[in-house]
């Protein structure tokens, strides 16, 4: 029985021995195996012949994308140097030869609107001027234009038309004074005109007075009516000849 116990103990005692050595020895190998293992790791990665396994999960970057980095990437921006205006030369303007403008030739008015001689005012007043030279007239006299109202007063006949006419007349109503021109136009017959104005004009067209002389002349076409002092119908009908 002792030897067997002996036996017993000394494979326990094996046995045991064998385990530590097994204990001792199984981390040095594990360690090696563990600092192997994570460079194989990272040397499969670098490797190009081994397919790296992709998650399904995971999304796809682009292979062509070196910077690594996981931005979009940029827009490019159109460019906006335009090219330079080409060098044309300024095209030039057609000139445009016009014509000389021609005046247009006079035109003569038509026979019935000629002015007759001194068929003007201005020529009235000088023609007018020239019957009062030298003729004393103590009263404030005036000239006017005879109007178509006022035809009648001066040469007693309705208006003609066509004709004009200017006179010397006194400022106040109670002096018998009037030195009448009427130019008539061409187609009136100054004879019978003269002759009617004669027959129709009133010496008595004053208030309470009347012209102590009345001459009615014509030269031309033009008629001259005075009503006045004797003297003074004289000396004015004299430079009316005299024109």
């Amino acid at each position: 029985m002792k030897k067997i116990l002996a036996i017993a103990l000394t494979t326990l005692m094996l046995t045991g021995i064998v385990g530590c050595t097994q204990n001792t020895d199984s981390p040095e190998t594990n360690i090696s195996q563990e600092n192997t293992d994570p460079a194989k790791e990272t040397e499969d990665p670098q490797d190009p012949e081994t397919d790296p396994v992709t998650d399904p999960n995971t999304p796809v970057t682009n292979d062509n994308n070196t910077s690594g980095d996981n931005t979009a990437p940029q827009e490019s921006k159109p460019s906006t140097n335009t090219p330079p205006p080409k060098n044309t030369a300024p095209s030039k303007p057609q000139e445009t030869v016009t014509p000389p403008k021609t005046p247009p030739a006079p035109t003569s008015p038509p026979e019935s609107s000629k002015p007759s001689e001194g068929n003007t005012a201005a020529t009235l007043e000088d023609k007018m001027t020239k019957l009062l030279t030298g003729v004393k007239i103590d009263v404030l006299t005036g000239d006017t234009e005879v109007t178509a109202d006022r035809f009648a007063w001066y040469f007693g006949i309705d208006p003609i038309e066509g004709a004009e006419g200017l006179a010397s007349e006194a400022m106040i109503s109670s002096v018998a004074h009037s030195i009448a021109l009427l130019q008539l136009p061409e187609g009136v017959d100054p004879a019978k005109t003269a002759a009617a104005i004669e027959q129709k004009i009133d010496p008595r067209k004053w208030i309470c007075v009347q012209a102590e002389k009345t001459v009615v002349k014509h030269k031309g076409n033009l008629i001259l009516v005075i009503m006045s002092h004797k003297d003074i119908a004289d000396a004015v009908a004299a430079n009316f000849d005299a024109l």
